[in-house]
């Protein structure tokens, strides 16, 4: 019994030198003096001198050498230690590009405006699109480059666009374009002014040219619990110089969201998605139901001719005039080569991919899936084209620039391929009136798809059958070059 006492007698005086050596040395004792100094014991002392064991694969440095940053923590327990910045940085480029796997293809946008408000700025600017097109543009133009004396006016006035020489409708697409342009910054710059306030935009990837900056990208997530918090201390943490240079724009090429690399990447897939799409419209007889109607291609092609009038036109001028008629239709060739391109490679795909793709693609999948969204978007962007032959290929065009967007996150991405179609169709269109080839009929068929089946049919060595398989292997090449023909404006 006094040995059971006296070993719980020593027990409970270890329990108070430890309590009492936990206190602070200037806290008092029960009755008022200061408490001395307790030293600790040996074995605590060889105890706190040790570094914390390692397993035996572990071979990174003692954790009091690895630089680490607290953050507040989202859950339960407050702050807790987290990866290095640079680590951060060095996970996100590890993922790579991820190009089979299916969840970066259904990331959302956090849209901050509603569905009301995405449907009726879609509606005004359609009607200031048409205003701009129709009433605006013309009046502007007939204002600056006034008619002849004894030109209807009014609305038959309108009338006088068609009859314009090919140079001068060039002249006025140009114009036309930058109206409209303008009208539709006017109306994106309101719309950032409602919604854009304090970097909200940039954070929720929406409207941004090379995407979002690499400062906004932890931000995407900000509507879940905690991560407002959380991305505040992190940017206090890094210091007003090193926040500043993380708002910088993303690299073009670093994955998983470098912009310029999926906008080569959808230049590149451009062509087999529209060949594609014509091979099978070409199998269905997709043409042949809507063949007297007019493609987005129709109204280029007569302003390419501006050489001669016809075949032969183009960069090349009439054959058999002297050399200053020849050098006098080059340089009206070029010119008008100069403004379509212009339109077609520059303020098209600035204006359209803003509107359709910035704006519309985002806002659907508030309410949709994205693949849905993107089918939507493309659907509405075809139909704008107002042409019922090219509508298949422009929807097809569409989807593809859809999954670039919803990738990259940048405008930039399907600008590129937008503008990069756009530019390459125009100049193989100049390029076949300078070397002769009519484009009206190889649009339409006609005497250039019994041309086309002709030399088939003779470089086949064959005659009569043969001849006849020439013409229609002739006639399915021109519609796959109609389709690629296609200017997406």
């Amino acid at each position: 019994m006094q040995r059971r006492a006296a070993l719980a007698q020593g027990r409970a005086g270890q329990r108070h030198a430890r309590s009492w050596a936990a206190r602070p040395a200037s806290a008092p004792t029960q009755h008022g003096r200061p408490r001395p100094p307790v030293a600790p014991t040996p074995a605590l002392a060889a105890r706190r001198r040790s570094p914390p064991l390692a397993s035996a694969g572990d071979s990174r440095p003692p954790a009091a050498n690895r630089p680490t940053t607290t953050t507040p923590s989202a859950g339960r327990g407050g702050g807790g230690p987290t990866p290095p910045l640079d680590e951060e940085e060095e996970q996100r480029t590890k993922a790579g590009w991820r190009l089979l796997e299916a969840a970066p293809y259904l990331e959302r946008w956090d849209v901050p405006w509603s569905g009301g408000a995405a449907a009726g700025w879609m509606l005004l600017w359609f009607v200031s699109f048409a205003l701009s097109a129709f009433v605006l543009s013309p009046a502007l133009y007939f204002a600056l480059f006034p008619p002849p004396a004894g030109s209807p006016g009014g609305v038959a006035g309108l009338l006088r666009l068609s009859a314009l020489p090919p140079a001068e409708q060039a002249q006025f697409t140009l114009a036309s374009e930058a109206v409209e342009a303008t009208v539709t910054a006017a109306l994106l710059a309101a719309l950032w002014g409602l919604h854009g306030k304090g970097g909200g935009l940039s954070a929720r990837g929406l409207l941004q040219f090379f995407g979002p900056p690499e400062g906004d990208r932890a931000e995407e997530e900000e509507a879940r619990p905690g991560a407002k918090a959380a991305a505040a201390a992190a940017a206090g943490a890094r210091g007003a110089g090193t926040a500043a240079a993380a708002r910088r724009p993303a690299p073009p090429f670093q994955a998983p969201r470098g912009w310029l690399a999926w906008g080569l990447l959808g230049a590149v897939a451009a062509p087999v998605v529209v060949g594609s799409t014509a091979a099978l419209l070409s199998f269905l007889h997709y043409d042949q139901i809507f063949a007297a109607s007019k493609g987005t291609a129709d109204a280029v092609a007569g302003m390419v001719e501006t050489g001669g009038g016809g075949a032969g036109g183009g960069v090349g001028g009439a054959a058999g005039g002297t050399a200053a008629a020849t050098s006098a239709a080059n340089a009206v060739a070029l010119l008008t080569y100069v403004r379509l391109l212009a339109v077609t490679a520059v303020l098209a795909p600035l204006l359209e991919e803003s509107v359709f793709r910035g704006v519309l693609l985002p806002s659907l999948t508030r309410y949709v899936p994205v693949p849905l969204a993107i089918v939507l978007s493309s659907a509405a962007f075809a139909a704008a084209h107002l042409s019922a032959r090219d509508a298949p290929v422009l929807f097809a065009l569409g989807c593809l620039l859809g999954v670039i967007y919803v990738r990259s996150r940048a405008l930039a991405s399907p600008m590129l391929v937008h503008g990069v179609w756009n530019g390459t169709v125009l100049t193989v269109l100049f390029a076949l009136s300078a070397s002769g080839v009519d484009l009206e009929a190889a649009l339409h068929g006609g005497q250039a798809a019994a041309a086309a089946g002709g030399i088939a049919g003779a470089g086949a060595g064959a005659a009569g059958a043969a001849g006849s398989a020439g013409a229609e292997a002739g006639a399915a090449a021109l519609q796959w070059m109609r389709a690629m023909m296609v200017v997406v404006w």
